[in-house]
């Protein structure tokens, strides 16, 4: 019984310790990656501590950006997680202005019986070039993420990819986050433009517009849309959603323009809704890219179930989803 007992203890004990490490090869700065090492075990190990033992979170982590924190915050009041391995063995991979590391598998822990989504996940966590977290966020599905990756036809286009890539998992931690006012900003009226970290309004009336604003009221109500949003997420503990589907291609005649599309599904409550998000894509260069054009359809129209080339290709949607 000692035996037994002194066994469940250490189990407790090493659970709660999670050790990380890069694999060999993937950062040459020795000080900057034994520091970003020692951040993520500390991180990952408080993470599952306070997730097991079912208490609030430690966020007072010098190492962690006051936009981390918060949005830490955020997502660990709608959700928590543990780190089942106590030794990860990960990749450093460069992102926009820093690193990040993916692929860590965490373990869901619902607050309660209305949690309906998956019961895992995996993790990514965003760093500067100097080693501060700037984002700890449900990261896409690997096997999406590298879909849309292997299509890529040179150096260039990848790192286009890697943008739009990085712009959609950002949209889909905010539904984690429950983030109403930057998914306000998303499904604004006005263009998009995307700096670092910041998704930021641009007026379409101060500069060169594809789609008129009218042809985007006319066929998506961005107020209505929002306050759906807002009803839902008053009223469900958890908001689970899925992107599948992604398509990102290069536009046939305007060089530095692609269109993206992809498929949604919100579930919340044990209500699911199905739809198909279209965005056009600007990157211009030394400067920001623009989104000139988006907008959400629902897949079912009138009753039936329509694929994404049927919703594109209808008629009626010509004018809007035709801008060039």
């Amino acid at each position: 019984m000692i035996l037994l007992a002194t066994i469940l203890i250490c189990g407790r004990t090493s659970a709660q310790t999670v050790t990380f490490r890069f694999e060999e090869g993937t950062l040459s700065d020795a000080s900057l990656r034994e520091k970003m090492e020692k951040r993520i075990s500390s991180l990952l190990s408080e993470i599952t501590k306070a997730s097991k033992a079912n208490q609030p979170l430690n966020f007072d982590f010098p190492y962690l950006t006051s936009s981390a924190r918060m949005r830490l915050a955020q997502l660990w009041e709608n959700m928590h997680f543990s780190c089942d391995d106590t030794q990860i063995v990960e990749k450093c991979l460069p992102a926009i202005n820093g690193y990040v590391v993916r692929d860590i598998l965490v373990t869901i822990h619902p607050a309660d019986n209305s949690y309906d989504g998956p019961k895992s996940s995996e993790l990514a966590i965003c760093f500067d070039a100097n080693g501060f977290i700037t984002s700890v966020r449900m990261a896409l599905e690997s096997s999406v993420r590298q879909d849309v990756l292997a299509k890529s036809h040179d150096t260039d286009d990848f790192h286009k990819r890697m943008e739009i890539l990085w712009f959609i998992e950002e949209l889909h931690s905010y539904y984690d986050e429950k983030d109403l006012k930057s998914l306000h900003n998303v499904f604004s009226k006005d263009a998009l433009v995307i700096i670092n970290n910041v998704v930021l309004r641009k007026n379409m009336d101060t500069d060169q517009t594809i789609v008129s604003p009218e042809i985007l009221c006319r066929k998506f109500d961005n107020n209505d849309y929002m306050k759906r949003l807002t009803a839902l997420f008053n009223n469900n503990k958890f908001i689970k959603v899925r992107f599948d589907e992604i398509s990102v291609r290069k536009h046939p005649a305007k060089p530095g323009f692609y269109i993206v599309t992809l498929h949604q599904t919100i579930s919340a409550g044990g209500k699911v809704e199905n739809g198909y998000m279209y965005m056009l894509w600007e990157f211009r260069e030394n400067q920001p890219p623009i989104i000139h054009f988006r907008t959400w359809l629902s897949e079912m129209e009138n009753g039936h179930s329509q694929t994404l080339d049927e919703k594109f290709l209808d008629e009626d949607l010509g004018t809007c989803t035709s801008p060039w």
